[in-house]
């Protein structure tokens, strides 16, 4: 199982491997959220296109360090963020 957890900033942060029950837990969000994966190891397009919740928008942080300002700017944050088909 994955670790799932909210930051600071209300996001999903998902850090591992997805399983089954994540991707339940993931599709039982009731409202829009942003879903940021560390990394995409264990991240597969089949389980990415098992995600059925409308209401995600998805990232990756990688190798990212939020602590650096020009990460943390609004410009830079819109153009990390992808629907469920761009991420696949």
């Amino acid at each position: 199982m994955a670790n799932i957890r909210k930051n600071l900033y209300g996001e999903f942060v998902i850090d591992g491997a997805l399983t089954q029950d994540d991707i339940g837990f993931i599709n039982r969000l009731d409202k829009e959220t942003n879903i940021c994966f560390n990394n995409t190891k264990g991240i597969s397009s089949d389980m990415l296109k098992q995600i059925t919740n409308d209401k995600l928008t998805f990232r990756v942080i990688g190798g990212l360090d939020p602590s650096k300002r020009k990460y943390d700017e609004p410009e830079y944050q819109r153009r990390t963020f992808h629907s469920k088909d761009e991420l696949i």
